[in-house]
């Protein structure tokens, strides 16, 4: 099973990293982090140290240019929306794949864009969690079924409901309204 951690050396991706390590015997973490934000390379270095025996299992890649990393996010079986961070972006291009992203909404905004984004694409069962087991377990449950269907039909959906919807402004404006009050 492949699972991409964008942001894979910051707190959160790293400890998300060790966690799999711990818990997911078998997954193959792709990390993508620029190590341009501070504490990313004490970070690299703690996962160096935390699963030296593990490491070959996480694959750092280096910056890529945008092509290179949308085409990196339809070849990953599902992405993991960092908790506090926000995926908003990499799930929106991701979805030209259809490629699932696992979100756990925070109290913050940043932290709902996906949530907002699947219920704009009326995905009814979209992979939202409240807690981190759950969210694991269904990064686990995705990444291992390789699932063809589930990624045309995400890919469908964003295309009629998200990049292609004439109302996107107004339905923005409301999604964000909701997630307000």
């Amino acid at each position: 099973m492949k699972i991409l951690i964008t942001g894979g050396c910051g707190f959160v991706g790293s400890n998300l990293a060790i966690y799999f390590k711990d818990n997911r015997i078998g997954t193959q973490i792709n990390s993508l982090d620029n190590l341009s934000r501070g504490g990313t390379l004490l970070n690299l270095n703690r996962l160096k140290k935390k699963m030296p025996e593990n490491i070959d299992r996480v694959n750092f890649i280096d910056r890529l240019n945008p092509e290179e990393f949308v085409n990196h996010c339809g070849r990953a079986s599902v992405l993991l929306d960092p908790f506090w961070f926000g995926a908003g972006n990499t799930f929106h291009e991701s979805m030209l794949y259809g490629t699932p992203t696992v979100t756990m909404p925070t109290k913050y905004l940043k932290s709902r864009i996906v949530t907002g984004a699947y219920k704009q694409m009326q995905i009814d069962d979209a992979p939202i969690f409240n807690n981190v087991d759950d969210y694991v377990d269904k990064c686990i449950e995705i990444a291992n079924q390789e699932n063809l269907d589930l990624k045309m039909y995400y890919k469908e959906q964003a295309e009629k409901n998200l990049f292609e919807n004439p109302n996107v402004i107004s339905d923005l404006e409301n999604i964000f309204k909701s997630i307000v009050n």
